[in-house]
């Protein structure tokens, strides 16, 4: 059980339309991998290095940097970026 307390918010206008966007895009990447087994997740479907499940996982990991940010501001930790890795 969750000892979270949540709390619901009416969004409208520009906040409305852009949470609307996002919610449609997650769903037709969604929509668009169902079915699909562990190895068609990770086959390269063009010349580029991106796999379904590859995104899957960069959305996800995206989403969760925005979540903590909305929660924690500035002082969410930011992961590395891909240039100062090895």
């Amino acid at each position: 059980m969750s000892t979270m307390a949540t709390t619901e918010t009416t969004l409208t206008g520009e906040r409305a339309d852009l949470f609307q966007a996002l919610a449609n895009a997650r769903h037709f990447l969604r929509f668009t991998v169902r079915g699909f087994s562990d190895s068609q997740a990770a086959q390269r479907t063009t010349d580029s290095e991106l796999t379904p499940g590859g995104l899957i996982k960069h959305v996800t990991a995206v989403e969760k940097q925005w979540q903590e940010f909305m929660v924690k501001g500035r002082a969410a930790k930011h992961p590395p970026s891909e240039e100062s890795q090895p």
